[in-house]
């Protein structure tokens, strides 16, 4: 059964655990517009929509109960292969990010959506250091200690995730992802090609 757009407005809000009066500010319209809206009392603007479906990370039609999927382009499931998804590409990246992110959002723990944040920023701040990328992209501004902090940001993101005790019996039975299979076995064979000069063999 599809949820209404006024349900799904108010499950978002509560997983980010904002109160009505915060995410109208952050939505920029009156807490009684907003109530309005979560009741079904009035219908939102074109504008409106898009504006929360950016601020909770989803697609419009997740929010008109269209689709179940979250993130995605229209129409399509990330979780069900389409051609192409067997090859590493530019595609395949995002749609395996999109079923990542999908599945960081149903834990409706968000200290998973800040790690995946940081872990884009370390990529960020890579792509800068290495010449790739707009030095403005930084947050802060470059500074001497980029190096410094790419270095034990790989330390601290182990210990944050390390910290998170997140088990649903669910996930057991969920299948891979044709994307997020492709992307998982071409990184582990990469790695395991640079570092097999480094790591002992395995007996």
């Amino acid at each position: 059964m599809e949820k209404s757009f006024s349900v799904t407005l108010t499950e978002l809000r509560k997983e980010k655990r904002l109160t009505q009066k915060e995410a109208a500010a952050k939505l920029g319209i009156s807490q009684a517009l907003l109530s309005h809206y979560e009741k079904g009392i009035r219908e939102c603007s074109r504008e409106f929509l898009i504006k929360a479906a950016d601020f909770y990370g989803v697609s419009c039609d997740y929010l008109l109960g269209r689709t179940a999927e979250r993130t995605g382009e229209i129409g399509i499931d990330v979780n069900k292969a389409v051609p192409g998804d067997s090859e590493l590409s530019t595609e395949t990246l995002e749609r395996a990010v999109a079923a990542v992110k999908d599945m960081l959002d149903r834990s409706k723990d968000e200290r998973l959506n800040l790690l995946f944040a940081v872990e884009l920023y370390r990529f960020i701040l890579m792509g800068i250091n290495a010449g790739v990328l707009p030095e403005k992209w930084a947050a802060s501004g470059l500074n001497p200690r980029l190096s410094q902090f790419l270095d034990i940001s790989g330390s601290f993101m182990r210990s944050q995730a390390a910290s998170l005790k997140i088990k649903s019996p669910a996930l057991k039975k969920k299948s891979v992802p044709a994307c997020v299979h492709t992307v998982a076995r071409t990184a582990d064979e990469w790695l395991r090609d640079c570092l097999a000069e480094i790591l002992p063999e395995e007996k």
